[in-house]
């Protein structure tokens, strides 16, 4: 479970949804109501708490200036995490071994066994050729 270690995003879109989102915010608006419409009845009193803009903008504040304090650090650990998770020297050198390999192979079946040249170096020049391109 992420608890904040690394960064975490919404993805708005990111899959088809179930309900629309006019649905959604009927129901949601529907659900609101049933629950604080008793407030002014003597009922039971809405418990959904209230915050206005003013809060909203002073938290919102406080919580960049948090991160402005930090930003060197912030950044310091970002640029730590994109070295961390796009490493790839290590595929790379899997995959440049495995390319060298079913060239090799390639190689040594048509030194061992009767082929048709022009499909060996057929066979050789679609590997090679995959092989520069992934090297570059």
């Amino acid at each position: 479970m992420n608890e904040g270690e690394i960064p975490q995003y919404y993805v708005d879109g990111g899959h088809e949804a179930i309900i629309t989102s006019e649905t959604f915010d009927d129901l949601f608006q529907r659900e609101m109501k049933k629950r604080c419409n008793h407030k002014y009845d003597g009922g039971k009193k809405c418990t959904t708490p209230s915050i206005d803009d003013s809060e909203v903008k002073t938290a919102f504040l406080s919580a960049v200036n948090k991160l402005l304090k930090t930003k060197s650090e912030v950044i310091a650990n970002g640029k730590e995490m994109l070295l961390l998770l796009f490493k790839t020297d290590e595929l790379k050198a899997d995959r440049d071994r495995l390319m060298v390999d079913a060239l090799q192979k390639n190689i040594e079946e048509n030194a061992h066994t009767a082929l048709d040249q022009s499909i060996y170096q057929r066979r050789y020049d679609d590997l090679a050729d995959r092989y520069d391109k992934l090297k570059s």
